[in-house]
């Protein structure tokens, strides 16, 4: 079951998760590449059950007291809004902190040590050559892209729709047993295959418009992986 992460502000002065995909508080992304970011973790979300967000900041001493590495505030905020699938800790945090001239990738537990490595030479290649021109939101939108080409395994046709291929050949199977029951005088049974090829068709509806998101964040955790950059 998903958690509700939207209800109430993270705990320890932490910004809340207004959005599940974007929290621009800093103010730096244009519409246009929000949207496509938004547009990117939504779909990333649907078609592998990979939650992922953004969040832009001024400075992490704006929510802690005290001195709080970048890296311990990704990690902190990061379970507190549960980024992830429970079961899995595949969950991902892109951190922007404008004023620090700082950002962090923040990983789930469920991400093998390599991938440290991994995000940071996306923070390199994709993040800080925008953000040391002061192009934040350019390179929120190319960091974003860089991150999910990574995380993402692509599979073939059949694997990614196999369970909908399968749900869609049962739902034939009963419209045909319903006709021909009721067509040989069993009539109940005819009734019992429509009513089986009913169910079918909303299952497959369903989980043709939804795919594997969910309306809220996980409960993932994260150990500390990912990578920092400065600019």
């Amino acid at each position: 079951m998903a958690v509700a992460a939207f209800a109430a502000p993270a705990r320890c002065g932490y910004p809340p998760a207004q959005d599940k995909y974007v929290n621009d508080y800093a103010g730096v992304m244009t519409p246009g590449d929000k949207a496509s970011v938004e547009t990117m973790l939504k779909e990333l979300e649907k078609g592998t059950g990979i939650q992922a967000s953004v969040l832009t900041i001024g400075s992490v001493s704006q929510y802690t007291n005290g001195a709080v590495s970048i890296e311990t505030f990704a990690k902190e905020l990061f379970n507190s809004w549960g980024i992830g699938n429970k079961k899995t800790d595949n969950g991902v945090l892109i951190l922007v902190a404008v004023k620090d001239r700082a950002c962090r990738i923040q990983l789930g537990s469920g991400y093998p040590g390599r991938y440290d490595e991994t995000m940071r030479e996306v923070v390199a290649a994709s993040m800080l050559p925008y953000f040391k021109n002061a192009e934040y939101s350019r390179g929120i939108f190319e960091g974003t892209r860089a991150v999910i080409e990574k995380i993402t395994v692509k599979v073939s046709w059949f694997e990614a729709y196999k369970w909908h291929l399968l749900a869609g050949v049962l739902l034939v199977f009963f419209v045909f047993a319903g006709i021909s029951a009721r067509r040989s005088g069993r009539t109940g049974w005819g009734w019992v295959c429509f009513a089986a090829a009913g169910a079918l068709a909303i299952f497959l509806f369903e989980m043709l418009s939804k795919g594997k998101s969910s309306d809220g964040f996980g409960g993932g955790k994260s150990s500390g992986g990912g990578a920092t950059g400065n600019w």
